[in-house]
């Protein structure tokens, strides 16, 4: 028996409006739900790897559980014509979430950021120790960069290394970062912090040393103290004993000069070696910078205190002793070294 003429008619006018709804459905639930009948699962990262393509990165997607149909996420891609324009690096998907949503965090390059704090006092050694720890960049690959000279002319720094001009700070970096990226999110914020500084310190009175001059300054005086209220005194020595031309007697630049090599213990026969950074030998300042320093270092550096001392010495509890002759330092020496003897 058949089916009468007017049941085929309506089934032939309905099958393809419950299709359509189908495959609305299906859109709907493979492209825009975030699967609200699932729990919560924990987040998922997923590195889509430079020069991937839309396809691949489709089905690198679905399978890590991240989004449900590749296809559906393919027609997606293909109507916001997407081919091309998404952004490599490492994700952190929150699970469940849609099709859009992912597509719209490719798009927007919304890579995971990783948190790093940066001490004050590093030097660019360290700094590269710690980006690789985190695994933001390579040691040598940063090495590399921070002494290349077409990224110094373009961040206006006139030494052979951004040493120094990397601030001190918490940063929030992607592990697609090359280490260019880095170097140039850094030095930015050193210009944001010293620049006024150095404008309102040309303002008060005549510029001794020159802007670089004053950054190497600064890194002496970051690495010779901790105590904030000691950095202005400090800097008035390095000023006094450079006036008189007197050498800086710094252990910390001689620590810098031999780097690579120092185990941690400064020995006599350091202290006589030949390198442009040893003030033991050398007058004046070193080259350049031996460290990051903070604002409180760059600031002491640009206004130092009135004070004639020519002398310090470490009192062994963080704090020292300041002198303006040599027989007085020379008695401090005795009594705050003794202890340590």
């Amino acid at each position: 028996m058949g089916f009468p003429a007017k049941r085929i008619a309506l089934a032939s006018i309905l099958a393809p409006f419950f299709l359509g709804w189908m495959v609305v459905l299906w859109w709907l639930l493979a492209v825009h739900v975030p699967r609200p009948f699932f729990p919560r699962e924990p987040a998922v990262e997923l590195e889509i790897p430079l020069g991937t393509g839309f396809r691949n990165a489709a089905e690198l997607l679905a399978e890590s559980g991240i989004i449900p149909s590749s296809r559906a996420f393919l027609v997606l891609g293909y109507l916001r014509r997407a081919s091309g324009r998404i952004k490599a690096g490492r994700y952190e998907f929150s699970l469940p979430t849609s099709s859009v949503r992912v597509l719209d965090d490719l798009l927007r390059g919304k890579v995971k950021l990783y948190q790093i704090s940066i001490p004050e006092g590093y030097n660019m050694y360290q700094i590269a120790d710690a980006l690789e720890r985190e695994q933001i960049t390579g040691r040598e690959e940063f090495i590399r960069a921070a002494r290349d000279h077409a990224l110094l002319t373009e961040l206006g720094i006139t030494a052979g290394s951004t040493e120094g001009y990397l601030y001190p700070d918490t940063y929030f970096f992607d592990r697609g970062m090359s280490p260019e990226e880095v170097i140039r999110v850094m030095a930015e914020r050193f210009g944001e912090i010293f620049q006024p500084l150095w404008e309102k310190a040309r303002t008060a009175s005549p510029a001794e040393l020159s802007r670089h001059e004053v950054v190497t300054l600064a890194s002496l005086i970051e690495k010779e103290t901790s105590a904030g209220s000691e950095r202005p005194l400090i800097s008035a020595v390095f000023y006094n004993r450079l006036r008189k031309k007197m050498r800086l007697d710094c252990d910390p630049t001689v620590i810098y000069g031999i780097w690579e090599e120092f185990t941690g213990n400064l020995r006599r026969e350091d202290l006589a070696r030949r390198n442009p950074y040893n003030t033991y030998r050398k007058r004046g300042l070193p080259p350049g910078p031996i460290a990051s320093p903070g604002r409180e270092s760059l600031q002491a550096a640009l206004f130092p205190a009135t004070a004639p001392y020519l002398f310090f010495v470490s009192r062994g509890d963080g704090t020292h002793y300041f002198s303006t002759t040599l027989s007085e330092h020379n008695r401090a020496v005795n009594s705050f070294q003794r202890g340590k003897r």
